[in-house]
């Protein structure tokens, strides 16, 4: 794992490498080992390595072809870089420098071309590659967005880097906040894959590639589509139990397998749950020894899942290692959240995951991670309540003059609270009929689930200048799925890449630690496309025939439970030994200096939650997580109207 930039424009060379140096700062912590720079005229790619493969310097990058045509700068992994290099060896007299996977990479690229190479690749990877000859620049990134990849251009410029922070560095950058990404964040608590907080930088959406010329700028173009896997799977389904727990013990076994290729000491994120405990399972039998398995417990036994992961650890034999933090640990994480996640993002479950990747870290450089599992396989809860209820709602008369009725809520419920002994019950109350009225209002199953996992921080009351209504993320080409698999494919193309990956991204490389999703290897997701989903969803069992292939190698007794998660008491927090920071992360004449939400809103808010108990705490850390990237980012308003559209 790695941090990369690039910057190419009509610049001295000299200026150019500056450029590059100030961009590189920021991804330190992606490669703590080595720093790299190649420039010519016209360009200049730089490099920060996490040695995992190939610890020499034959590894190093930014890394020239031996035709001398290209220059690579490179981050991730390709799991399948010894089938490919067989392949090479099969087809060229090549002379190997090392065994890195990025030599390979490189050297596959230069013989048949980044077109032709993109789609045989199983890996997880971000890419800048310069062609000499042809005086162009292509980045990629992988199927699902393991990697992130930002990039800015004009007719005469372009620049790519893994964070944007490296566009902040530059220096030399315009960077103006986004109206529409901000509207998004305040919608679902991230910025969606379509847009980042600046106007002016784009992120590459997984599975895409562009191509970039001076006087023609690059248009993204799609090298892999998840809904074509779907579509595929619908040829050739599967609807026989046996079979699909063969396949999937037999897809998973392949896939932990091929990601065990490292120099570097290797071990697992082990929470006790079915995705993890099926991983360390199959990853411990292909390793042949004990694997390093790695979980933290919170002095809270309301929140505690260590004692499920040290369980399965016990059974499996594995080499476990379980630290308890307390809840002053915790705390004490939270108000650095913002300097790292590059972009506002409320997702508080990222607090646990950089707490367990740093204990992990002391021990190993790679891990294993059950990340994907849920999207593939629908292990989510809520796909099961989603569609109970969209069947009752969607038969229930004047549903939308109830949904106007309910809508008015707040006007009343106000003046209930004030009539009651205990506000908090009576604002709870109110919280969830203002839930139902919006869920009446849905008028499709995948507006009723886009509605479900949206924050409760409305852009139109919070941001300044009122209205910046994001377009919907509901995808419009996948009708003809079932209803399961529409909501997988909802998630996997929206929630996995834009929530779930980056926290695990900026969570893990934050500590310089890599991490690996079998999941989401290529032939296990194709194979879950396959899956009838009678096979996933067996009443109210979620996941099942996942849960069934685990129970051929674990016990029942020890992973049969209801999906729990890593839950933190936040509200009991902000309402405690976090109420003083909050207030003064809220301050009124910090918001009022900022120029970007609405003063009064946000002192509506705070006084909701903190004075009258209101069930309001999505939309109270939703707030937070933004102030603490603005804090970390030190954006300023520079003159009014400062937002771009």
């Amino acid at each position: 794992m790695c941090g990369i930039v690039g910057f190419s424009a009509s610049l001295e060379t000299s200026a150019l490498q500056s450029r590059v140096r100030r961009m590189l700062q920021p991804v330190r912590d992606r490669g703590p080992n080595a720093v790299g720079l190649w420039a010519n005229d016209g360009i200049a790619i730089g490099h920060t390595r996490l040695a995992v493969v190939d610890l020499t310097a034959a590894g190093r990058q930014p890394m020239i072809s031996q035709c001398g045509r290209y220059v690579l700068s490179f981050n991730g992994e390709i799991y399948n870089a010894g089938e490919l290099r067989s392949h090479l060896d099969q087809a060229t007299n090549i002379q190997w420098r090392g065994h890195s996977d990025t030599e390979t990479l490189l050297e596959y690229i230069a013989f048949y071309g980044l077109a032709e190479t993109l789609p045989k690749l199983n890996g997880m990877f971000a890419l800048g590659l310069w062609d000499r000859s042809a005086r162009s620049l292509s980045i990629a990134r992988d199927r699902f967005g393991e990697k992130p990849l930002y990039f800015i251009q004009s007719d005469t410029s372009f620049g790519f880097a893994s964070e944007l922070s490296c566009f902040k560095a530059a220096g030399d950058i315009d960077l103006d906040l986004n109206r529409s990404a901000l509207s998004a964040y305040f919608l679902y608590g991230y910025v969606p894959e379509d847009c980042s907080i600046y106007c002016n930088v784009s992120k590459l959406a997984p599975g895409f590639s562009l191509t970039w010329k001076s006087g023609a700028p690059g248009v993204p173009r799609p090298y892999w589509s998840a809904i074509e896997v779907f579509q595929r799977g619908l040829e050739n389904r599967i609807s026989d139990a046996g079979t699909a727990i063969e396949a999937i013990n037999a897809a998973l076994d392949r896939a932990c397998r091929l990601r065990l290729a490292s120099d570097v000491p290797l071990g697992l994120f082990l929470s006790g749950g079915i995705d993890s405990s099926i991983l360390a399972a199959l990853t411990q039998r292909a390793l042949g020894h004990r694997l390093k398995t790695f979980s933290i417990g919170v002095d809270d036994i309301a929140f505690d899942e260590a004692p499920h992961a040290a369980a399965v650890a016990h059974y499996l034999g594995t080499d476990h290692h379980s630290e308890y933090v307390t809840s002053e640990e915790l705390l004490k994480v939270i108000p650095t959240l913002g300097e790292f996640t590059d972009e506002p993002f409320a997702d508080a479950s990222l607090i646990p995951t950089y707490l367990v990747s740093k204990i992990t870290r002391e021990h190993v450089t790679v891990v294993i991670t059950g990340d994907g599992g849920d999207e593939l396989f629908g292990g989510y809860p809520r796909y099961a309540s989603v569609q109970k209820q969209w069947n009752w709602i969607r038969l229930l008369p004047a549903r939308r003059a109830l949904a106007r009725t309910l809508s008015n809520v707040s006007e009343w419920g106000d003046d209930f609270q004030k009539h009651v002994e205990c506000p908090k019950i009576a604002s709870s109350i109110q919280f969830k009929l203002e839930r139902i009225s919006q869920k009446l209002r849905a008028d499709s199953l995948m507006d009723l689930h886009e509605n479900s996992i949206r924050s409760t921080a409305p852009p139109d009351l919070v941001l300044m200048d009122g209205d910046r209504r994001a377009g919907s993320t509901i995808p419009t080409n996948f009708g003809w799925l079932d209803p399961l698999g529409q909501l997988r494919y909802m998630d996997i193309v929206n929630y996995l890449p834009s929530d779930l990956l980056v926290k695990v991204d900026r969570a893990s490389m934050r500590n310089s630690l890599e991490g690996r999703m079998p999941f989401l290897d290529p032939e296990v997701f194709e194979l879950s496309c396959r899956l009838d989903s009678s096979l996933m969803m067996r009443g109210d069992v979620n996941k099942w025939v996942l849960r069934e292939a685990l129970y051929k190698i674990i016990p029942r007794r020890l992973v049969d439970r209801p999906k729990q998660g890593f839950s933190l008491p936040i509200d009991r927090w902000l309402r405690g030994p976090l109420r003083s920071w909050a207030l003064d992360l809220l301050d009124r004449q910090s918001i009022s200096d900022q120029g970007v939400l609405n003063v009064q809103a946000v002192e509506d808010a705070k006084h909701d939650y903190f004075v009258r108990g209101k069930s309001s705490q999505l939309m109270i850390w939703s707030l937070l997580a933004f102030q603490m990237w603005l804090k970390a980012d030190k954006w300023e308003m520079k003159e009014p109207g400062d937002l771009a559209a």
